[in-house]
């Protein structure tokens, strides 16, 4: 009888260890898991982070290529209002002189659209001016006009 219950006993014991090897493999398997997850997220992180650098780069460079058509804009608007004083033409540009950076998705769809600003400002150029435009002046021909510098 002593016999049997050792052998009982034996025979639970090997149960008890063979779960307890699963329940450790499953463990072991699960930690493994868990680490190639936080690897993957790390990667994950760092992939972003060198996005995020090469996204600021590039905004970067845009604005300040930005600015710098924007310098030249405003060199362009002071050659064509000493132009138009040379000539004679009273100019009144300043609506258009004033660019800036759009902030805002919604400022940045203003920009689109832009040719009904422009029908606009000829527009309101046009009641504001007296004389006309020089674009909009008749030309006359000359008639002493010379083919060639010999003439």
């Amino acid at each position: 009888m002593q016999q049997a219950q050792n052998a009982e006993l034996q025979n639970s014991i090997t149960q008890l260890k063979a779960k307890m090897e699963e329940m450790q493999a499953s463990f072991e398997q699960k930690m493994q898991q868990e680490k190639n997850h936080q690897e993957q997220l790390h990667e994950s992180i760092r992939f972003a982070e060198g996005q995020v650098v090469k996204w600021e780069d590039k905004c970067l460079k845009a604005y300040e290529k930005l600015k710098i058509l924007e310098e030249k804009h405003q060199q362009f608007q002071t050659l064509f209002s000493s132009l138009g004083n040379v000539m004679g033409v009273k100019s009144n540009l300043s609506t258009l002189t004033s660019i800036s950076a759009p902030t805002s998705f919604k400022e940045t769809m203003h920009f689109v659209e832009l040719p009904k600003v422009k029908e606009e400002v000829i527009q309101e150029q046009r009641t504001l001016s007296s004389e006309p435009s020089l674009f909009e002046m008749e030309q006359k021909p000359r008639k002493n006009i010379r083919q060639n510098l010999f003439d």
